[in-house]
């Protein structure tokens, strides 16, 4: 029910253009009191029918299905709209020494004459609500798989780069780096690697040296865990040169994940070279005939989305299959360097003018980009245009009191309307689109020539056709100057009309095109780390360890079984989907047991009872309020343990956590986990859970009651 600052701008120019327009071609004869007065008048008057039926008819009724209220209430202000007309014109003006034809004409006529200029104005109002409710409920449909997307990689990033992550990881090193010094080594590498991309932002640039020494660690990791594995690193780079983080990962990955190295005379080679702020870098390797190169594709799509956003047309990713070697080639042609020099961004270039070609996503001018989706209409905006113009041409031809014969006045009428079609649909679906974004002196030029064309048309019409076929018009009578400055009128109807609905369609269009853009960059965010974490690479790792351990150290060889099952579960499962209770206690049971190994002194109490046969729940909810229990919570006090309940009563889930308060911890820490958590709740429970968390005399309390729904 309210307009954005920008929005509130838009409407003071439009309305003020409105009102110049309105004192400038007064039809009011007499003193400038009455035309100005009378300008005046009659604009506010547009402007309140515009805005209640905007700002207060369809935004209190319509979402309510109260349509026979919203009848009344457009009847009310009809009603409003004639009175302050007829005071107007027929009271206003004539006191001020004015005079309008309006005062010869009966009432009747007036309020004949009222309906079209009001019904413009509701039709108007009613767009610009549909406008901006469209745009609303667009942006909260984004901002829910936005939200979720977030959710999902805010919980994957804690679920590593939390406390219990990094502990289970030194728990291992210590317990076999006597023992088993290479497994050691492999669960020092792995950590780093994993602590690289947790800190690595996607919109963020990253030292090319600390990139590049990921990828020398995860060459040896993978080296560590397979004696077969023959690559070999060459580079050749000047120092203080940024790119986004794990992008040469990325592609290292996909090379070994799709190598042959059943036989050693087989090598993946990697060069990377960086000269003249020119980045090339090159991987080789020998793939199996029966590997599946779609999954190839996939993993390089992801690459080349994710440069396409932030560097633009300024790379170049290519493919070669030769005898049996796949060569992906990546040259990045601007290399930026020090954040202290001025070449330095880390904001989207606005546009750039290369001659590189991307054989993998082919980008288009900015023109060209704007202009497709925005030069046509969905289904549903072609019905509407439909609807309105059968309404406006019925309503012309029934208002229509041409002289002349029924001929004259049926096919006069047509035209007529069908010349302010092509002025509307040639703004508002070519000329605009085209060039908005573009070259604006074109756009001006284009104007010029409809509304030449519209001219040239109106006279054939007016001049020529209707007295063809027996009909009369006043303008017939015009001079050439008057017939022009009257069509004029209506030229600038249609076409702010037309102006008006490409703004709408382009408003919607860049707040999707934004969102989609967000949405891109935290979704392939979230692939790359998947991607990354839930390989072979992670899990082969795991089971390295896991086999290596097992020989001396049963506890620890449990841990790591734990710990990749709790890594399994976080990828099979998604923020937006559903899993079984059950399934999510068992979670639960591997986080605490996990807690129990890698710290002798933890006390914890969890109890669970009722039927949880077809009961479903979103992932990783439950679990969040434990981990902050770990977090925060004294865990090695047996006389207060952490105490979690969950009971499930019918269709009713009640989950408890209590947990005595650590005053010796110093965590800085906003509770974001609860929010996000909180956030949850709210998309996929309104009305259906009960929430408190609070602290009562040194302990932490969290109470959620759910209804399965």
């Amino acid at each position: 029910m309210h307009l954005n600052k920008d929005q509130v701008k838009r409407h003071i120019l439009f309305w003020s253009i409105i009102a110049v327009y309105l004192n400038l071609d007064s039809p009011v004869p007499g003193s400038w009191a009455a035309k100005i007065m009378g300008g005046a008048i009659e604009c506010l008057n547009y402007v309140g029918v515009f805005y209640g039926i905007s700002l207060l008819g369809f935004p209190k009724f319509w979402k309510k299905n109260r349509i026979y209220l919203l009848f009344f209430f457009v009847l009310i202000c009809y009603c409003l709209y004639s009175a302050v007309t007829y005071f107007n014109y027929l009271k206003i003006i004539p006191a001020l020494g004015g005079h309008s034809w309006h005062q010869e004409y009966p009432i009747s006529n007036l309020l004949l004459h009222n309906i079209f200029y009001f019904l413009i104005l509701c039709s108007s109002g009613a767009a610009s609500f549909y406008y901006r409710n469209g745009v609303y409920q667009f942006t909260i449909q984004a901002e829910k798989e936005k939200l979720f997307l977030v959710k999902e990689l805010n919980f994957l990033k804690n679920q590593f780069n939390s406390h219990i992550t990094f502990n289970f990881l030194n728990y291992c090193y210590s317990k076999i780096h006597q023992k088993q010094p290479q497994t050691a080594e492999s669960v020092a590498l792995f950590s780093d690697i994993l602590r690289y991309s947790l800190e690595a932002k996607s919109e963020e640039k990253v030292l090319l040296s600390d990139e590049i020494a990921n990828t020398e660690n995860f060459i040896h990791l993978q080296k560590l865990l397979n004696p077969n594995v023959h690559a070999q690193f060459n580079y050749e780079s000047e120092t203080g040169f940024y790119i986004l983080p794990r992008i040469l990962i990325t592609l290292v990955e996909i090379a070994f994940k799709h190598r042959t190295n059943k036989n050693s005379q087989f090598h993946i080679d990697i060069d990377l070279k960086v000269a003249n702020n020119e980045l090339v870098f090159t991987i080789k390797n020998k793939v199996d005939a029966d590997i599946d190169m779609a999954n190839n594709l996939i993993d390089i799509g992801n690459v080349t989305q994710m440069l396409s956003l932030y560097d633009n047309n300024n790379y170049q990713l290519t493919k070669e299959e030769n005898n049996g070697y796949v060569i992906i080639k990546l040259c990045i042609t601007e290399c930026l360097p020090t954040p202290e020099s001025e070449a330095y961004t880390t904001s989207y270039p606005k546009r750039i003018k290369t001659s590189s070609r991307n054989i993998w996503n082919k980008t288009t001018d900015s023109e060209k980009f704007v202009s497709k989706p925005l030069m046509r209409l969905n289904k549903k905006q072609i019905q509407t245009h439909i609807l309105a113009w059968a309404f406006i041409i019925i309503y012309a031809h029934i208002t229509n009191e041409m002289p002349g014969t029924l001929t004259a006045r049926v096919i006069g009428c047509t035209l007529y309307n069908f010349n302010y079609m092509f002025v509307f649909y040639g703004i508002g679906l070519y000329i605009f689109p085209k060039y908005w974004e573009g070259k604006r002196l074109l756009l001006i030029i284009d104007i010029f020539f409809i509304l030449l064309l519209y001219w040239i048309n109106s006279y054939f019409i007016f001049k020529k056709i209707i007295p063809f076929l027996g009909g009369f018009t006043d303008i017939q009578e015009f001079t050439f100057y008057d017939f022009l400055q009257v069509r004029f009128y209506f030229f600038i109807l249609s076409g702010s009309a037309g102006a008006a609905s490409f703004f709408s369609r382009y408003g919607l269009y860049k707040v999707k095109q934004k969102a989609d853009k967000e949405k891109m960059l935290l979704a392939k965010e979230l692939s790359i780390l998947k991607d990354q974490f839930n390989s072979q690479f992670t899990f082969n790792f795991l089971n390295y360890c896991y086999n290596n351990v097992s020989k001396f150290s049963s506890e620890t060889a449990e841990s790591i079984k734990l710990f990749a099952d709790m890594l399994r579960y976080t990828f099979q499962t998604k923020a937006d989907e559903k899993v079984a209770l059950a399934t999510e206690i068992i979670y639960i049971n591997d986080f605490i047991s996990l807690q129990k190994i890698l710290s002798s002194k933890v006390y914890i109490d969890f109890h669970y009872k009722g039927n949880l046969t077809n009961k479903q729940i979103l992932p990783r909810i439950l679990i969040t309020y434990v981990e902050n229990a770990f977090k925060h919570g004294l865990t090695n006090d047996p006389q207060h343990p952490i105490t979690i309940n969950l009971i499930v009563d019918k269709n009713t889930l009640l989950f408890t956590v209590i947990n005595k308060i650590n005053l010796n911890k110093a965590i800085l820490s906003s509770h974001t986990g609860l929010q996000n958590v909180h956030q949850l709740l709210e998309l996929y429970y309104p009305n259906n859970y009960t929430l408190k968390a609070h602290e009562s005399e040194g302990f932490f309390v969290v109470e959620l009651k759910l209804d399965f729904v």
